[in-house]
């Protein structure tokens, strides 16, 4: 920030008091800000090996209860559309293309969230109940 401000004096504010130091950035300038692409992909790739990991635990737990393993999948559309959406907001967001779509993304974003944490919800209360006691269709109960 410091070599962008003395390089580019008209278009930063440098601000100097006892005990405080600031720079103010005038202007988009997409090039201060590192490329978040990378890290939004592993975090995609993160997020899918973890889903994939825990389907296992969930089928067997859902199984013991007398449910589908498919009752597992309820949040992942929501995850998905998340973690396809965020970025680009983020993107929009730093470029400083406010535009009425931008907000339409984000009040999508928002009801995709809660649409999520309410299959989160759904899930947890369907894991936590006690499985069904003697054999059900999936089997004898675990040992």
């Amino acid at each position: 920030m410091q070599s962008f401000a003395a390089e580019h004096p008209d278009q930063a504010t440098v601000t100097r008091g006892p005990g405080s130091y600031s720079i103010e950035i005038h202007g988009n300038h997409p090039e201060l800000m590192p490329d978040m692409t990378p890290f939004f992909t592993v975090m995609l790739v993160g997020c899918a090996l973890a889903v994939l990991l825990l389907a296992a635990a969930v089928t067997r737990r859902l199984h013991d209860r007398g449910r589908r393993g498919w009752w597992g999948l309820a949040p992942v559309p929501f995850l998905i559309i998340g973690l396809t959406l965020f970025p680009r907001l983020f993107q929009s967001t730093l470029s400083g293309q406010t535009t009425p779509g931008t907000l339409a993304m984000f009040g999508v974003m928002m009801a995709n969230n809660l649409l999520y944490l309410a299959s989160l919800a759904l899930l947890v209360v369907l894991l936590a109940g006690a499985g069904q006691p003697g054999e059900n269709r999936f089997g004898p109960p675990p040992r």
